[in-house]
């Protein structure tokens, strides 16, 4: 349902004022004493919560179905454009269009700008925000609350700050229209009292003393008798602004770094003008002192031992003279000092402690005199026991090979016979290693008994096949697999005698298995990886799966137990049994799954089905979906016959196609349409748009935006109509049946008011009857009494009443009576005596009988219907109307008799009733007699 338009109703401010605390004086007191304090208070909580209500209808004004909304508030404090200051997004529930919510209950409001501008938006589920903004306006009285917007405030201050004063007043006085403070007048106050900013207005006496800190002081200030602080630090120095302005410094440094020196003065005395520590003149202390940068000032007693570090040594400042003897060891010598041996003074003998590692981590006599293993293997034991030894050692240039080597040193060769089998590689010989051994063309090597030579093949040529009895099939001698020669295919695993592959570039079996009866048929890149799997030809097509089967295309799979896939490309059948019949980019992965064709379909669960279309899901057991686009069928048995965006989620449900239906309870059919919905178990929408059955069992035949909701419910079609009650059923345009009364009908845009009830807008009828069990014989008759017609639509009033003593008697009618009826007519019967009469007139909702004193009278009054339904009627459906446009020449008894003509016939009623013209009665004979459509064979 697209909603347009929302006629608003109400929209009241109930309270965006921030709560304060009032201060209330007791109740019944007149006058407050001076220096009687207020304390009573009330905290006055307002809340923060805007009251809304509002209509929502369609385009055409009427109201949106019953149900459950998303509306989405905005206020802005403009009236186009802008951004809001607040949002707040609520589910509400709508009937008959209507709705109200609270605002600022799920997001508070916490604040409305000052300038009273605020407009309201609101926003139906998805759609756009609605226009016009709606403006929240003030109540008549609520302008009084400007006065309140300052009722804290004092002299423009508010009350916190006016309370931190100290005060003797006690009440206030507005005795003779002025303002008075315990009855004095506030004219004239402020010469008495110091204002912000007022010049000249603070004396010395209202300065507490010792409170005024250097910031209160200008930059400018000048103390009496004091110079200022610039030429005090360069006056002379008999000059007692000199004294102050240096008085931090002693010989013209800080004190901080005169305090680091030893001193032995007490007390600094300045008498005479002159500068002075203890009596002492400071004139001449610089060379008694060390000053900063002084060369050659500082001796070795005066450094403090371990405090000198590297930093402090200048680069070749330390020379040998100054290294104590013996003190450098191993870690003071750079790795890359570079020291020659001549620089190691000794005794022209090895050093014992000098660790050259020449062999094996020993010294040279250290290792001559070792263990004697070392004359076995070592070479220095033989340099030192002699060339004799070391002769009879090593190998010399020249000499001669022994052993499987013949020749001399250093280019010895292998001798003759000296390569055995064991010597040789497995699979290292080629057929050009092989020596000729005097074979001719067409011989073969043949074991003679004692040694291999060529021979004649007695055999024949091909001699790994054989011809059949007769001549017409080909064998091989021995079980073989077979395989396209030259074409780069591959026969692998221990049993690829059984394998066939006639293909290009395509594998049969897997390294290292035994998998038997692999088989490519042809194609290139194919590969069958399993027991009895076949790929028949295409290209990069994979049978792994036992006993799966490709049969062509490009980039298939079969991967499970007996899976196939016929053709296509890019298919893929993973469960087991499961078939792709072609198509491309098709998925059968539950077991015994099938996807006829098509693209990007999916069957994953057992015994689904797809018969083709696009980016369709088969997802429940035993789910089908014929075709289509984008379909889905999760539930059990559920079933698409096809259409786009269509879903089938419970079991045994069904969409028979349209676009975007929802079957989403267990057995729920939606035949066909747009965005229609079967939203319970076993409900039904044949087609049409926009309808929703939520009822269990409910049916919608058509139409649009039709809703039932109610067990059992039944919407025919039309638009926008409603079935909520149990058993109900409603047609035509916004007919409506409450979920309150069950068993209704509403026809005409009507709303039904009662169970078991028909309601209609103008019930036009050839007869009319009401039909009841007989009072007398419930069980064996029926009682039929007939309408009273007439040319006026009256409503009838009766009664009786007994005329009092002065033969009067007034009659009150309903109070409605008035506004219902016009012309009102009464009729008056007397029991015993005609002596009555109309003594007044109806007037309002009265009249007054007369006539003889006690007698009873029966009356009557009728009036003539003047509702707006009744005025409508008279217009659309005036006493004489002439028959026009399909009317014309249509005989509406033959419509009568066309419908009951059968049943009087049948039980012998039809004597004198027969049809005005003859299409009338042929049309009966139709009716009588349908037309019966033979299939087509």
């Amino acid at each position: 349902m697209t909603v347009r338009s929302v006629i608003i109703i109400i929209a009241i401010c109930t309270g965006l004022i921030q709560a304060n605390e009032v201060q209330i004086p007791a109740t019944g007191s007149k006058n407050i004493l001076p220096g009687t304090t207020i304390v009573s208070t009330d905290a006055i909580t307002i809340p923060r919560l805007l009251s809304y209500q509002g209509r929502l209808t369609d385009s055409l004004g009427n109201p949106v179905p019953d149900g459950s909304y998303q509306l989405t508030f905005r206020l802005y404090s403009q009236e186009t454009g802008g951004t809001p200051f607040w949002t707040e997004v609520q589910t509400v529930s709508v009937r008959n269009g209507i709705f109200s919510v609270l605002l600022g209950s799920v997001t508070p409001i916490s604040s409305v700008p000052d300038a009273g501008t605020v407009y309201l938006s609101l926003q139906v589920d998805t759609g756009s925000e609605l226009t016009p903004r709606l403006r929240i306006v003030s109540a008549a009285y609520a302008f009084l609350t400007e006065r309140a917007a300052n009722s804290d405030l004092l002299q423009g201050r508010d009350t916190t700050y006016f309370a931190r004063a100290v005060h003797t007043h006690a009440y206030v006085d507005s005795a003779g229209g002025a303002e008075r403070i315990a009855g004095l007048a506030l004219t004239g106050l402020d010469s008495r009292y110091v204002n912000e900013g007022q010049a000249n207005s603070v004396t010395s006496g209202m300065i507490t003393d010792g409170t005024l800190q250097r910031a209160d002081v200008a930059s400018g200030f000048k103390a009496p008798y004091a110079d200022t602080a610039d030429y005090a630090r360069v006056a002379p120095a008999v000059d007692s602004a000199r004294v102050a302005g240096n008085s931090h410094r002693l010989q013209g440094r800080d004190t901080t770094y005169f305090a680091r020196a030893v001193h032995t003065h007490a007390y600094v005395d300045s008498a005479g003008g002159a500068e002075r520590i203890a009596g002492l003149a400071l004139t001449g202390l610089d060379s008694r002192y060390v000053n900063e940068g002084q060369a050659n000032a500082i001796t070795s007693g005066m450094i403090t031992d371990g405090q000198v570090a590297n930093a402090d040594l200048a680069n070749d400042a330390v020379n040998s003279a100054k290294i104590q003897d013996g003190t450098i060891v191993n870690a003071d010598i750079s790795a890359t000092a570079g020291i020659s041996d001549s620089k190691i003074a000794g005794t022209g003998t090895v050093v014992t402690n000098f660790n050259a590692d020449l062999l094996d981590g020993y010294h040279a006599s250290a290792f001559l005199t070792a263990a004697s293993d070392y004359g076995r293997y070592g070479v220095a034991t033989d340099l030192y026991e002699g060339t004799s030894t070391l002769s009879a050692r090593y190998i010399n240039e020249g000499q001669t090979a022994g052993g499987d080597l013949t020749g001399t040193y250093p280019s010895p060769t292998i001798a003759n016979n000296a390569v055995t089998s064991a010597k040789i590689q497995d699979g290292t010989i080629w057929g050009e290693d092989l020596s000729q051994m005097g074979a001719s063309t067409g011989q073969v090597l043949k074991w003679t008994g004692s040694s291999w030579a060529p021979g004649n093949d007695s055999i024949g040529g091909d001699n790994a096949w054989v011809r059949g009895t007769p001549d017409s099939v080909l064998y091989t001698v021995r079980p073989l697999g077979i395989a396209r020669g030259g074409a780069y295919n591959m026969l692998y695993g221990s049993n690829r005698r059984t394998h066939t592959n006639l293909g290009y570039a395509c594998t049969t079996g897997v390294s290292g298995q035994a998998y038997s009866y692999c088989t490519v048929g042809g194609g290139y890149g194919n590969r069958t990886s399993n027991d009895y799997a076949t790929v028949a030809g295409g290209t990069l097509n994979i049978a792994s799966g036992q006993s799966s089967a490709v049969g062509g295309g490009n980039s298939n799979t079969a991967s499970n137990l007996c899976t196939a896939v016929a053709g296509g490309q890019s298919n893929n059948a993973s469960g087991p049994w499961s078939t792709v019949a072609g198509g491309h980019s098709n998925t059968a992965s539950g077991g015994c799954a099938t996807v006829s064709g098509g693209t990007d379909n999916t069957a994953n669960q057992s015994f689904t089905t797809i018969g083709g279309g696009s980016a369709n899901f088969a997802g429940g057991q035993y789910a089908t979906v014929g075709g289509g686009n984008a379909d889905s069928a999760t539930g059990y048995i559920a079933t698409i016959s096809g259409g786009y965006g269509n879903s089938a989620a419970g079991s045994g449900s069904t969409v028979g196609g349209g676009y975007c239906n929802i079957a989403s309870h267990d057995g729920a059919t939606v035949g066909g349409g747009y965005f229609n919905t079967a939203g319970s178990e076993n409900t039904t929408i044949a087609g049409g748009l926009r309808n929703m059955a939520t009822g269990y069992t409910a049916t919608i035949a058509g139409g649009n935006m039709n809703m039932a909701s109610g067990y059992a419910a039944t919407i025919p079609g039309g638009y926008a109509d409603t079935a909520a009650g149990n058993y109900s059923f409603a047609t035509n345009n916004n007919s409506f049946v409450p979920a309150s009364y069950s068993n209704s009908a509403a026809f005409n845009g009507e709303v039904a008011t009662a169970s078991n009830q028909t309601r209609v807008g103008i019930l036009s009828k050839a007869s009319g009857s009401f039909t009841i069990d007989h009072p007398l014989d419930p069980y064996g008759k029926i009682l039929n009494h007939y309408f009273v017609e007439g040319p006026e639509m009256l409503n009838i009033y009766r009664g009786s009443v007994v005329l009092d003593t002065s033969g009067k008697a007034e009659v009150r009618l309903p109070d409605y009576f008035s506004a219902l009826n016009r012309n009102p007519h009464i009729q008056l019967t007397g029991v015993g005596t005609s002596d009555v009469y109309v003594a007044e007139e109806v007037r309002g909702n009265t009249f007054v009988i007369g006539g003889r004193p006690g007698t009873k009278v029966f009356w009557q009054v009728t009036g003539e219907r003047q509702d707006i339904s009744a005025e409508v009627t008279r217009r659309l459906m005036p006493v004489e109307q002439k028959k026009t446009g399909a009317l014309a020449g249509r005989m509406l008894d033959d419509d009568f008799l066309a419908g009951c003509m059968e049943q009087l016939e049948r039980e012998g009623k039809a004597d004198g009733i027969n049809f005005r013209t003859a299409a009338g009665r042929a049309r009966y004979e139709q009716m009588k007699n349908p037309p019966r459509i033979k299939p087509v064979r």
